[in-house]
């Protein structure tokens, strides 16, 4: 039977690694009842786990929506994460196209995949919507994980007023759009690289 982690077990499992960068997968998969596969994608996404508020993880799990079909939202968050190990483009339409495929296939009647579903399925499985940006990096994962908790204990320091973040950003701004209306499939052409930079800052709050 596949078990599925709380966020605050994940939270957890990443802060141990990052406690211990000596830590296999396997140990970690043993003592949490997972399998090292699972380990793996968690540990991928430590930067957002160890981002959690363990307030507000508490606070969502009360209110998170208990899915009406176990069985499908098993099989889905398994294609899911091998999806995302294989580094397939994921949208939401093909979401609810899988489903409805393994709803099918458990003879699952009543099942229309709707939007809300989309939507609860997301929430309980933890989905973001997410631009690719360039190349993966070569940093080792427990020297991110290290910067990421010496980086808490830097900003406990100060206000979230007085926190603030930036990145810049092009403007293309004589790009045209990348999709036009035509009777058939037309020829590309030339992009325009004329752009204006922008560096955007904000604060926490």
């Amino acid at each position: 039977k596949r078990i599925s982690l709380t966020e605050a077990q994940k939270k957890e499992l990443c802060e141990k690694k990052c406690n211990n960068s000596n830590l296999k997968g396997v140990n970690l998969a043993k003592e949490y009842g997972i399998s090292e596969q699972s380990v793996s994608d968690i540990l991928k996404r430590s930067e957002y786990w160890l981002g959690l508020d363990d307030a507000f993880t508490l606070i969502q799990a009360k209110h998170q929506r208990k899915p009406d079909n176990p069985e499908l939202e098993e099989a889905m968050s398994i294609w899911v994460e091998q999806a995302i190990k294989n580094e397939l483009t994921l949208t939401g339409h093909l979401l609810q196209a899988k489903a409805k495929e393994f709803a099918n296939k458990f003879e699952i009647t009543r099942f229309n995949a709707s939007d809300g579903w989309l939507a609860n399925f997301k929430k309980r499985n933890v989905i973001f919507s997410y631009r690719r940006r360039g190349e993966a990096g070569s940093v080792p994962l427990e020297d991110v994980l290290k910067f990421r908790l010496e980086l808490q204990d830097v900003l406990r320091n100060y206000e979230p007023r007085d926190i603030f973040n930036c990145d810049e950003t092009a403007l293309f701004w004589r790009l045209e759009p990348s999709k036009t209306l035509a009777h058939g499939p037309v020829l590309g052409k030339k992009k325009s690289k004329d752009r204006v930079t922008v560096m955007i800052t904000c604060n926490s709050i």
